[in-house]
């Protein structure tokens, strides 16, 4: 049996899976990702992995990791949902913790070509990523192979602003795409739209926020309430879409995708979003390029990360389970 073990390490939690090289997740850790700094989450992956080659022989190891990585796995600039996660070599780090040399990656390339390899992409050549969740990126996977561009920064389309004077960012600028269509954009813009006058805006949700003002939306709550055609969050819905339209029509002109996948807990409401992204793409792409885009919700769901980093590890190689199943603690 041939093998990889691939990391994805997010800003909420951090998952290490065994992958066969068809794609199967054989086993699979998932913990909290740390808040307490690099050091933390480094010996947290080491952790995992020597948990995981306790159990497999395994040695070929891909991680995913947010931020601007170059292809040697050197972390430009910060990321923002990491505590001290800016401007070091993450890869030679890793290796010396693992004892081995390692893959590593942007978490959403890596995302994007577990897709390409074996999930909506499949077949499809250029092949886009826009992941939609805590935060917002995207990968590109160009004949088979992740494009990172100089730095590591192809993909990284959720800071691009779509206006200078528009809603204030994590991030510190105006008007970045991941302002409006983030899980945390749409949740702080939902907030700021209740505390303002009705306006036509009221509904069920609006009344929840005034009177929990400092209740822990999510995302989800959002679309229930598109689901019940509530104000508010159609009116949240739709500013989103519109942002999402732009970013999946600058991957189209850019790359050339045949294929833009949309992945990322947000796209749980995949019913509502891929809908209200055809009028504005119709608009926003010229009509041969609208015409023969597909746009795709995922198909591997959180395991895209952990998959496309053990294909990414470089070599599938043959592996043998050590112990038991449910033997590890």
């Amino acid at each position: 049996m041939r093998v990889a073990i691939g990391v994805d390490l997010g800003g909420g939690s951090l998952r290490s899976a065994v992958v066969r090289e068809d794609g199967e997740v054989l086993s699979l850790l998932t913990t909290p990702t740390p808040r307490t700094g690099k050091d933390a989450v480094l010996s947290e992956i080491h952790k995992q992995v020597q948990a995981l080659q306790l159990e497999w022989d395994v040695a070929q190891v891909g991680i995913g990791a947010p931020g601007m990585l170059s292809d040697a796995g050197y972390l430009h600039g910060h990321a923002v949902n990491i505590p001290e996660w800016g401007e070091f070599d993450v890869a030679a780090e890793l290796s010396a913790l693992l004892g081995s040399p390692c893959v590593v990656r942007n978490d959403v390339v890596m995302a994007a070509l577990g897709e390409s390899r074996f999930g909506a992409g499949r077949g499809a050549d250029p092949v886009a990523l826009i992941a939609v969740g805590t935060g917002i990126g995207a990968g590109v996977v160009v004949r088979g192979q992740p494009l990172s561009g100089r730095y590591g920064a192809a993909g990284e389309i959720g800071h691009l602003s779509l206006d200078p004077h528009g809603r204030r960012c994590r991030c510190g600028r105006q008007g970045c795409i991941e302002a409006y269509c983030s899980a945390t954009g749409m949740i702080e813009r939902a907030h700021e739209l209740a505390r303002r006058e009705a306006g036509g805006l009221d509904g069920p949700l609006r009344r929840e926020l005034l009177q929990e003002p400092g209740v822990a939306l999510e995302a989800e709550r959002i679309y229930r309430g598109v689901a019940e055609a509530d104000a508010l969050a159609m009116l949240v819905h739709q500013e989103s879409c519109m942002a999402l339209a732009h970013a999946v029509a600058m991957l189209v002109v850019s790359v050339g995708a045949e294929v833009v996948v949309l992945g990322g807990g947000v796209m749980n409401a995949s019913e509502f979003i891929l809908p209200a992204l055809e009028q504005p793409l119709r608009a926003l792409l010229p009509p041969e390029l609208y015409e023969r885009t597909r746009i795709l919700p995922g198909e591997l769901g959180a395991q895209a990360g952990v998959i496309g980093a053990a294909a990414a590890a470089g070599m599938w190689t043959q592996g043998t389970k050590r112990v038991a199943e449910g033997s590890l603690k």
